[in-house]
């Protein structure tokens, strides 16, 4: 649920204060209003009014969350957020293999994701209500920090979030030195964002030949892709890869 949360707290700017619904909306409207960069030209022309569209739908589930009971500003980001965001990153993986194996999603019971739901919501930025279970229950645990800081999780949250800045500074220094010298000085990464292993293969062009729908500017995706994996363009792989799958995503639902 981390990556959810996360940018949940990216959205709702990391406040615990109340927000009114139409800040919600704005805020996901603002947050999603750029066009693709790989879209070719004849598709950005053909649709003029892109953003206009997904202004409309954001603004319609919005509503739609609203008509299930989902009435308070921050509660629209968290739902929305989950609906859209936490779900693709913590359940679609394992139900991909529910066509081989029986899948089970235990945090995605119904008890479960109720009583979720009715935690209050400043409860749950700054993993509030996380640490206090884990403290009681693995006290021991919290000796320990997270992937994402620097210093054990019993740190109070400005020190820990303090640290979170040094350590992007870190693998964002160590990301450029890696880059600059074309591999030849180690890659430092801490965080689960370490998947420079895509660089040395053609993992990222066989990934792009299953792309099929037209919208897609292939070409200019290809150069793209030459000058990340050769240095040129100082990126993170993660972030690449994650952009790839996402097109991937959308490849796949439009051919059913």
């Amino acid at each position: 649920m981390h990556k959810g949360l996360s940018y949940l707290s990216f959205v709702a700017k990391g406040t615990t204060e109340a927000v009114t619904v139409d800040e919600a909306k704005q805020r996901l409207i603002r947050h999603h209003s750029i066009v693709p960069w790989y879209y070719t030209t004849e598709y950005r022309s053909d649709h003029p009014a892109l953003l206009e569209r997904v202004r409309s739908d954001i603004l319609g589930e919005v509503e739609r969350l609203r008509s299930c009971g989902v009435v308070r500003g921050e509660e629209v980001l968290e739902a929305f957020v989950s609906q859209h965001r936490g779900i693709r990153h913590v359940a679609e993986q394992a139900l991909s293999l529910r066509g081989a194996i029986d899948i089970e999603i235990p945090f995605g019971h119904r008890d479960l994701v109720a009583l979720a739901t009715a935690i209050p919501f400043e409860y749950k930025v700054q993993n509030k209500l996380s640490r206090a279970v884990v403290k009681r229950l693995r006290p021991e645990l919290m000796a320990h920090p997270t992937a994402a800081v620097l210093l054990p999780a019993r740190s109070p949250i400005l020190l820990q979030e303090l640290s979170r800045v040094a350590l992007v500074l870190l693998e964002r220094v160590s990301t450029i030195a890696h880059s600059r010298s074309k591999g030849r000085i180690d890659h430092f990464m801490q965080s689960y964002r370490n998947s420079e292993y895509l660089r040395k293969d053609d993992s990222f062009f066989r990934l792009l030949e299953q792309y099929q729908m037209r919208c897609f500017d292939r070409k200019k995706y290809i150069e793209f892709l030459e000058n990340v994996v050769s240095y040129k363009r100082d990126l993170p792989i993660s972030w690449v890869f994650g952009v790839m799958m996402m097109m991937l995503r959308v490849d796949l639902m439009y051919r059913r």
